[in-house]
């Protein structure tokens, strides 16, 4: 069963960063939601 983590918060939070020191240390793949789509 696939698992997925969630990072919400306001613009300039550091949720990227985050979510780039999470992949590192725990091995995960990121999927980033297309800023297309993010107004």
């Amino acid at each position: 069963m696939k698992k997925f983590v969630a990072i919400a918060g306001n613009i300039g939070v550091g949720k990227s960063t985050l979510v780039r020191l999470l992949c590192e240390r725990l091995e995960w793949q990121p999927f980033y939601e297309p800023e297309a789509e993010n107004p």
